[in-house]
């Protein structure tokens, strides 16, 4: 009798990776880099059990997480740069002294594995911090999605609490591997906070660490919670979703989604601010 191998959730989200990476090299419009021939041979060798027998393809072999950070982020003066940048492209309106004093008090860069320290641009009002970092963040990647009942209007998106929100530049110090238990997942609901839980910083980490998203793959680099947003879907209980931010390795997208905030998923972990 063929044995029986147990499947952990880790387990099964890294092979979901490796079969999208597959199917995206055997897409691509300039030409496959792998043998399609040679692909249908190692599955077929696989779903038949012979693994000794499976021939090198060359495909893609996850690196560790302590490896994944490396070049993932941009440091501090160069997201002044951007923020300057996009603030002169999108009418932003945010003068050069207030770049000035940016750089001048940026913080030291983190030294805990997958903490960031971001420069967040608070424009005028919630609403349009949130379309103006998205919209950078989607611009970003080769594809993107956006739930369609996830919207930005007052009645529909707010702070944590609903807080007040403070136009200007401020630098936020984030953890994005925080509260993510890999077994069984943590609900926002159950850990976040308004002092402790991260809003337009995470969208802000979005636009300028596009690498960071691109790497998210819920097993080394997890998806992440918007915790310091609550949001309302029509025909759902009021305040009770949370936006979460994801990316498909099949279709090459980053995906802002809504799920209520009582939700757990192991891929997923719920940022917090770091002192």
């Amino acid at each position: 009798m063929a044995a029986k191998f147990a499947v952990d959730g880790d387990q099964d989200r890294e092979i979901d990776v490796r079969i999208c990476e597959i199917k995206r090299q055997l897409r691509q419009a300039s030409g496959s880099p792998l043998d399609p021939a040679k692909v249908a041979g190692a599955l077929q060798a696989i779903s038949e059990g012979k693994f000794a027998e499976t021939p090198e393809v060359g495909v893609p072999v996850i690196k560790p997480a302590s490896r994944l950070i490396q070049g993932l982020f941009v440091p501090s003066a160069k997201q002044v740069d951007d923020v300057r940048k996009w603030s002169k492209e999108r009418g932003w309106g945010f003068s050069e002294e207030q770049m000035q004093q940016a750089l001048a008090t940026a913080p030291a860069w983190p030294s805990y594995q997958l903490c960031v320290a971001v420069l967040v641009p608070y424009l005028d009002t919630s609403a349009r911090t949130f379309e103006a970092l998205w919209t950078i963040a989607a611009s970003r990647q080769e594809d993107n999605w956006r739930y369609g009942g996830l919207q930005s209007r007052v009645d529909q998106l707010r702070y944590l609490d609903d807080g007040a929100h403070a136009p200007g530049l401020s630098w936020e110090i984030i953890d994005l591997v925080a509260n993510w238990d890999k077994k069984y997942g943590i609900a926002p609901a159950s850990v976040r906070s308004a002092r402790t839980s991260p809003s337009a910083g995470i969208l802000a980490s979005a636009a300028h660490f596009p690498k960071w998203v691109s790497k998210m793959d819920g097993v080394n680099v997890p998806f992440v919670w918007i915790p310091g947003y609550q949001a309302s879907i029509p025909g759902y209980a009021a305040w009770a979703y949370v936006p979460l931010l994801s990316f498909d390795h099949c279709d090459r997208q980053v995906k802002l989604d809504a799920d209520p905030g009582s939700s757990c998923y192991a891929s997923y972990a719920v940022p917090q601010f770091r002192e």
